[in-house]
């Protein structure tokens, strides 16, 4: 996963750990976020959006780093975002915030088992106020 902060462009980087990793880790980055693609709406004076991209975040070979056959032979970063977050999100409970810069909130979503979790009767993600990057925390 931090090789994945690298390719998001990050310049600082923070791992936290809870007994060596085995209760808790926490990776925070400065990065330029993870692209959701969301519709904004209030709803009971909470922000949240729906958004496309994210419940994808998690899905075996997922990567926005090739779009074509051709991107294949240019990969030129450390590691695929996809590929880590499904391993760890099958086999934990993973909850991911990310902002881009160009986006004034952030969302926010809990995973078990590979699936992005909805609050009973939600199908939106949470926006958020958060700095820009990305912080994953897996519990």
């Amino acid at each position: 996963m931090v090789e994945n902060s690298i390719d998001a462009g990050s310049t600082t980087v923070e791992v936290v750990l809870q007994e060596a990793g085995l209760k808790m880790i926490e990776i925070s980055d400065n990065g330029c976020g993870i692209d959701v693609t969301a519709l904004h709406c209030i709803r009971n004076s909470i922000i949240t959006c729906k958004a496309e991209d994210f419940p994808l975040l998690c899905e075996r070979h997922a990567t926005s780093k090739i779009q074509t056959y051709d991107d294949m032979r240019n990969v030129s970063t450390f590691g695929f975002r996809g590929e880590a977050l499904a391993s760890i999100s099958f086999v934990s409970k993973m909850v991911v915030k990310t902002k881009k810069k160009e986006n004034e909130f952030g969302v926010q979503g809990q995973f078990e088992n590979g699936v992005l979790k909805f609050q009973e009767g939600q199908d939106e993600l949470e926006m958020i106020f958060k700095p820009d990057g990305t912080d994953i925390l897996v519990i």
